[in-house]
């Protein structure tokens, strides 16, 4: 453990916690133990009072072992000693009494199943913002059908602001590709609020790029993507369809990166790409393991500690404004309406 970054961490908590006015004292939270910055999740939960059941299993990032003990050698050092209960099963005596249960990776999936031991005044904060919400990760249907409200972060500058941080991940991509942006010819393919955040981002920063957008079919696009060989590098940068943006049948096809620049850097945020066909293409691509669609190929974490200590905070901060409202006797609607307007809390479409 980094003694130094973690008691930094530390007095971030602090910061947010006051900067959301997070205050769990009376609450249960049923939440993740988890590795690296999530394992911040149940300590933010505890260090606002809440009574913590930190879920853990294995997963693609570590052991649940690992991540129990990244969790209580942390909490043994802040000395918040039995705050935090760990568990290795999502049993219903945990998940009854909980008021929040929050819609993160161990956690997950949260189905009918789930949702069936909750009691009726439960919350469930997404944790992110709607635009990344998928069916595989909670059943809103059973939830709707339960009473149960859920609600997402706003991550916009009305929110927690951490839209930012689209920037600087796609700006920390291009240096570990070993390019600088300086003067490097950079392709940004998308249609979405992801790409207009990029786009403002690089024309801020001075950064000189083209923008083509994906679906659409024009002179245009056909004039960019007959001329590939101009650029160094293309930016795939779109969750609004899940169509393929690049494959045999794609927007841009694999043949015409073949023909036009085999060697161009391909950089995936978000999207929907081959990549099976891809790697057997040999293009450039990184990372070489993308997400897909509907997830992002660099989560909060890429940037530190910090975005996710803070997105944490918010979500609970979600939860803990929709709980008391509901625990006050306000409907669902009621609840989730209240905390929308607060600025914080956004509607599942």
């Amino acid at each position: 453990m980094d003694s130094h970054r973690e008691l930094n961490n530390i007095k971030f908590i602090h910061k947010m916690i006051k900067k959301y006015t997070l205050n769990l004292n009376g609450l249960t939270v049923f939440t993740e133990a988890a590795t690296n910055a999530y394992k911040y999740t149940p300590i933010i939960a505890a260090m606002s009072g809440a009574k913590t059941f930190a879920f853990s299993r294995d997963n693609e990032y570590g052991t649940r072992l690992e991540a129990i003990n990244q969790v209580s050698e942390l909490e043994e050092s802040i000395f918040l000693q039995n705050k935090i209960t760990y568990i290795y099963q999502r049993q219903k005596q945990y998940l009854e009494v909980s008021d929040i249960i929050t819609n993160t990776g161990n956690v997950r999936p949260i189905d009918a199943k789930i949702i069936d031991y909750l009691k009726p005044t439960a919350v469930i904060p997404l944790m992110y913002d709607v635009h990344e919400i998928r069916k595989e990760d909670i059943d809103i249907d059973a939830c709707r059908k339960k009473g149960i409200a859920v609600l997402g972060t706003n991550e916009g500058k009305d929110g927690c602001d951490l839209l930012n941080t689209i920037i600087l991940k796609t700006l920390k991509a291009i240096f570990n590709c070993g390019y600088s942006a300086y003067k490097d010819e950079i392709l940004l393919i998308s249609s979405d609020f992801i790409g207009d955040n990029i786009s403002q981002g690089f024309s801020k920063l001075g950064i000189s790029h083209d923008r083509i957008y994906s679906y659409n079919n024009n002179d245009h696009n056909d004039f960019i993507l007959d001329n590939l060989d101009r650029y160094d590098i293309v930016i795939i940068a779109d969750n609004s369809d899940p169509q393929y943006i690049i494959g045999d049948e794609g927007f841009l096809k694999i043949e015409r990166i073949l023909s036009g620049n085999k060697d161009i850097k391909i950089i995936h945020m978000y999207g929907n790409i081959d990549w099976v066909k891809m790697q057997k293409a040999k293009l450039n691509l990184f990372p070489s393991i993308i997400k897909p669609f509907g997830y992002g190929s660099f989560i909060a974490d890429y940037l530190g500690a910090k975005p996710v200590i803070e997105l944490m905070t918010a979500g609970l901060k979600v939860g803990e404004s929709l709980a008391r409202k509901r625990l006050a006797g306000l409907s669902v609607e009621q609840s989730e309406n209240e905390v929308v307007k607060e600025g914080l809390g956004v509607k599942i479409d």
